[in-house]
């Protein structure tokens, strides 16, 4: 069949492809409009998993099941149960969490019919999981920081001992060489454990610092201005591409069935070309 017959076949069956095609967007559009409006609003916390930035495999590990553990916390039962008794809801709306790929952040997602609802709801999360921070970390309430800073403290306070017994005993008249380098060897030796606890209390206090700052809030929930749902322009574009395709095939169908007649909008009788072949 030449392109010339197509056109033949569609300017002879323009009222089903214009019927068709205003049948479907009108749908479309009516049932657009009665699709309830659903606003959506994220927040992005940072998960610090390593201070250097430069990980291991198996601090690589650690850190990909640290992230995976906190997009599961922002979703369990008793962080949503505290987040209804913070803003006393009945129900909650709809909240997902997940891990923002090669990155050491989580981005929450909340949807909602109310955009200030879906705000509050994302921002009060990030704030309990950020409040949680430190016990998910640890799991434990033993501060080794103070621990160890308290081991330095004994032994400041014992090499300072031996410091003025040796000065003491350099001055003192007759010398007891003995004595002397006896002290000597004791200073020396309280002076390496003194350099190891505070290179350790340090790193404890460093460890301690980045647990304190391990979650943080990077970026907070705004009120949407515009739902996400429905996809207004998406959905009227497919439904005239569907109502374009619908009524083609529709002009091509009646166009195969011989003998058939339609009705056009005036009303007039129009009759299909194996028809009129048959009465000439």
């Amino acid at each position: 069949m030449e392109l010339k017959q197509y056109f033949e076949i569609l300017w002879r069956r323009k009222w089903v492809i214009l019927l068709t095609f205003f049948v479907t967007i009108t749908t479309v559009i009516v049932g657009t409009n009665l699709i309830t409006p659903v606003y959506q609003t994220s927040a992005i916390l940072r998960i610090a998993t390593s201070a250097s930035g430069q990980l291991n495999y198996s601090e690589y590990t650690y850190a990909e099941r640290l992230m995976n553990t906190y997009a599961e916390v922002a979703t369990s039962r008793p962080v949503l149960d505290e987040l209804m008794v913070r803003l006393k809801l009945k129900e909650l709306p709809n909240i997902t969490a997940e891990v923002i790929p090669n990155t050491e952040l989580i981005k929450i997602t909340v949807e909602d019919e109310i955009p200030q609802l879906a705000a509050n709801v994302a921002n009060t999360l990030a704030e309990i999981l950020y409040s949680q921070g430190n016990q998910l970390y640890s799991g434990s309430d033993v501060n080794s920081a103070e621990v160890l800073g308290e081991q330095v403290s004994q032994v400041q306070a014992d090499l300072d001992k031996w410091r003025k017994e040796y000065g003491k005993l350099i001055v003192q008249t007759p010398a007891y060489p003995e004595r002397i380098s006896t002290t000597d060897q004791m200073i020396q030796m309280e002076q390496q454990i003194y350099i190891r606890l505070l290179d350790q209390y340090e790193q404890a206090v460093l460890r301690e610092t980045l647990r304190a700052n391990m979650v943080t809030v990077i970026e907070t929930a705004v009120v949407p201005q515009k739902p996400s749902e429905p996809r207004v322009a998406l959905n009227y574009a497919l439904g005239s591409v569907i109502g374009l395709i619908g009524g083609l095939g529709l002009a091509f169908l009646f166009e195969n069935l011989g003998g058939t007649r339609e009705l056009n909008p005036l009303g007039e009788k129009s009759i299909s070309k194996k028809t009129e072949l048959k009465e000439s």
